[in-house]
């Protein structure tokens, strides 16, 4: 979560808190396209990392598009500030690795 990014990238985490990709599950216009025909298609990209992709928990609805959606690999491995064309930066203990 960008909680876990915080401790060390406060400043980036205060910026994605106002940008869009924070808010892209709950931004007024989508919620109003969304809410009468949910679909999986819009969960994936509005708030990739929830688990249920029609009804997301409330958590993953909170956090939309957040730091790991494109700074991690597959594998846990925390990537550099432009995702995967920026190498390996450091990885998660297996505990916080999503």
């Amino acid at each position: 979560t960008p909680r876990g990014c915080a401790g060390c990238h406060a400043e980036v985490t205060r910026e994605w808190q106002e940008s869009l990709h924070a808010q892209s599950f709950r931004d007024p216009i989508f919620q109003a396209e969304f809410q009468p025909h949910p679909a999986e298609d819009c969960v994936a990209c509005h708030a990739p990392l929830a688990t249920n992709l029609v009804a997301p928990a409330e958590a993953d609805a909170r956090e939309g598009v957040g730091c790991v959606s494109c700074h991690m690999d597959a594998a846990g491995h925390i990537l550099g500030p432009r995702g995967a064309g920026s190498g390996r930066v450091h990885r998660l203990p297996q505990r916080q690795a999503r």
